[in-house]
């Protein structure tokens, strides 16, 4: 088994500040806390929480100042415990809108945005219910499949937005269903840090014909 990633390796693999990893070691401490009461996060991935959550999250950033305009307004679907929404608003890429349907998640992404100081948005709604939204980014992680997140994202979507998702080792197939669904699109493929099977998809010009 790999070393389990600590928060300074973290640290000197996405050049965060010293003032972000404080937040991100309080946010861990929350996470850790909740999990106790609610199944935020798989109980296997919780001991290697700074590799499988924090830098797969944070992974996407670089991608985002790529893709994206400066004060990008960001919206994550199916927020869960907040990856990679609230890792990403802590790093200052964009500004994120969370959107959950659990109430008990809700309450515990606002008081992670309330502790540690973060400025994001919390709704707690299904994704399917918001029609007031007009994202320049779309992103979800272990939320469905690509055909499913897709169809999800679009109408959250400002002309021009595009979609960023981190996806497992089944992204090929996942990819080809949603072609096959009549999904039509721009892809770029980008290496995962966080899982070495895995690519972040990001996807411009989605229509579906």
């Amino acid at each position: 088994m790999s070393a389990r990633l600590k928060p300074q390796q973290f640290q000197q693999q996405t050049n965060v500040s010293r003032e972000t990893l404080q937040v991100l070691e309080t946010y861990e401490g929350l996470l850790r806390k909740w999990q106790k009461s609610i199944n935020l996060v798989s109980k296997s991935t919780l001991e290697d929480i700074w590799q499988r959550h924090f830098l797969d999250s944070a992974q996407l950033a670089p991608i985002l100042r790529q893709f994206a305009p400066e004060d990008a307004q960001c919206v994550d679907m199916g927020a869960g415990a907040g990856f990679p929404g609230l890792v990403l608003a802590a790093m200052g890429c964009g500004q994120w809108t969370l959107i959950e349907s659990d109430s008990r998640k809700g309450v515990f992404l606002s008081e992670v945005v309330r502790q540690c100081g973060i400025s994001a948005t919390i709704r707690v709604e299904r994704v399917e219910g918001v029609s007031d939204m007009q994202a320049d980014i779309v992103t979800a992680r272990a939320f469905a499949s690509l055909d499913k997140l897709l169809a999800y994202a679009t109408p959250l979507m400002k002309p021009g937005a595009v979609c960023l998702f981190p996806k497992g080792r089944r992204f090929a197939e996942e990819v080809a269903i949603a072609r096959d669904e009549g999904w039509q699109f721009d892809l770029h493929e980008f290496a995962s840090n966080s899982d070495d099977e895995g690519k972040i998809l990001l996807l411009e010009g989605v229509v579906r014909a």
